[in-house]
């Protein structure tokens, strides 16, 4: 961490984002630059970080926002949507998190070995991140790293944002020898897929990007015939490839940890409410992997047309046996109204809360989960919600504007990217691969051999004023498998 900067450069922070409007890139991106970072630069954003953390704060932090906004696997908002900023639902008020505050400018780094780091008692933000050791420097000191997002269409305004997020890990990290080359998909594959083929030709060595599944199915093959990496945002794993990571969250590690919680017994059944769409799909794929049959209780998908008196019946007509037994669980893979009136109606048919417990994902957090009473209790698993609160104030500081989760998605990538400078061409997809992982804004992940990517999920507990940190994730990944 370099020295503070002066009040020239803190007038130069405040006029950034005017000034970089008024750049023009080389490839044609109105308000976009190949852009590489300096020590200065990096001691100003910092500075910033550090005073954003300290100053008030007229507001309550951002509405959360599902994770997912990225791929087909979640719902993609109407693009006028997105360009108000998203439509959200209203926020749950009474978050108990006791996550102590994470450093005012985090630095995104592997995590050191078990033995190496006793102290370590979480993966949360309150471990202090250790650098990563570099290998020998390379004869062009300089990463150039490919930027591919929607820079102009109906998702420029998402483009924008992501773009910003990675322009500020890079400034946070003091990424010195990083130079970013960003491209406009367009939302459009062959426009992906050509914008890829021009980094390639320019040098890029890693690429961060696409947003979307169609994007990034287009560019992924082009990339790993070449052997360039992938860090692309979205969470629909079907295009993932070796070295071709996506960071959205899937559904199918929030499935494996809420029920991994929540099943203790043998005897434990498990029952799943999925909606009708590729999201409910993969909920249903990840519940079908981590139950073993003989603890499924039964599967009941909804549509947009479903009565929620029709899908708790349902519910309880087909499960084998009682659907009141002690110990027992259901998985209810919905959000807002859907959420709240299908609990309602299975604690109505006597599908007692106090006996079987109620389980959900993500989605649960963007849902007001006050004033319903068969929710109390109910648990779901997520992502650390304080780190990104302490995100969004910083980017909320810099930018005037609100960030999604996809952001610090996108501030990780651009990262652990940094990692990578000044690191030998030929150990950095051991070091993206290094079996501890890495500690990022929103928790610990970790980037395995088939392009999908392990994180570590806290699991909340329902209160009757909002929720709280129940158990926060565990403190190291498990062993790869070998072989």
């Amino acid at each position: 961490m370099r020295a503070p900067a002066g009040r020239a450069d803190w007038l130069r922070l405040i006029d950034l984002p005017r000034a970089r409007r008024r750049r023009l890139s080389a490839a044609g991106i109105p308000g976009f630059a190949h852009r590489r970072i300096g020590p200065v630069a990096a001691s100003i954003l910092i500075v910033a970080g550090c005073v954003s953390a300290c100053g008030p704060s007229s507001d309550n932090g951002p509405a959360p926002v599902e994770p997912g906004v990225s791929s087909a696997v979640q719902e993609v908002p109407e693009p006028a949507e997105r360009e108000r900023g998203g439509a959200q639902e209203e926020p749950t008020p009474g978050v108990h998190e006791s996550d102590a505050p994470a450093p005012d400018a985090i630095r995104v780094a592997a995590i050191p070995p078990a033995g190496e780091d006793p102290s370590t008692t979480s993966t949360g933000a309150e471990a202090p991140p250790q650098d990563v050791v570099r290998g020998p420097i390379a004869r062009d000191a300089v990463l150039r790293v490919g930027v591919l997002l929607p820079l102009s269409g109906a998702y420029a305004a998402t483009g924008r944002e992501l773009f910003q997020a990675v322009e500020m890990a890079l400034f946070e990290v003091d990424a010195e020898r990083v130079e970013l080359l960003p491209r406009d998909t367009a939302s459009d594959a062959e426009t992906a897929r050509t914008a890829f083929l021009e980094l390639a030709a320019e040098g890029a060595s890693l690429v961060i990007g696409p947003l979307f599944a169609w994007t990034t199915g287009a560019v992924v093959p082009e990339a790993v015939d070449r052997g360039i990496p992938v860090l692309a945002l979205s969470n629909d794993i079907s295009v993932a490839d070796r070295e071709a990571w996506m960071l959205g969250v899937h559904p199918r590690g929030e499935v494996q940890r809420i029920l991994g919680h929540a099943i203790e017994e043998p005897g434990q059944r498990v029952g799943l409410i999925v909606p009708e769409s590729e999201y409910g799909d993969a909920v249903a794929e990840a519940y079908q992997l981590a139950v073993p049959p003989r603890s499924r209780s039964t599967l009941i998908r909804y549509n947009d047309d479903s009565e929620p008196s029709d899908v708790a019946q349902q519910f309880v007509d087909t499960v084998r046996g009682s659907a009141n037994r002690p110990g027992d669980a259901i998985l209810i893979a919905a959000r807002g109204n859907a959420l709240r009136a299908i609990a309602a109606e299975l604690a109505y048919r006597d599908v007692a809360p106090d006996q079987v417990r109620y389980l959900g994902l993500s989605s649960w957090r963007t849902s007001s989960l006050q004033g319903e009473p068969a929710l109390e209790g109910g648990r779901f698993a997520d992502l650390s919600e304080e780190a990104f609160r302490q995100f969004a104030e910083r980017f909320r500081r810099i930018y005037g504007t609100s960030p999604s989760r996809t952001a610090a998605l996108a501030y990780d990538a651009s990262a652990v990217a940094a990692n990578l400078a000044g690191v030998d061409p030929g150990t950095r997809i051991a070091r993206l691969q290094t079996p501890q992982g890495f500690r990022g804004l929103l928790g610990a992940f970790r980037l395995l051999t088939d392009g999908a990517v392990e994180r570590g999920l806290n699991v909340y507990e329902v209160r009757r004023d909002g929720y709280s940190l129940l158990e926060r994730a565990p403190a190291r990944f498990a062993p790869t498998p070998q072989g």
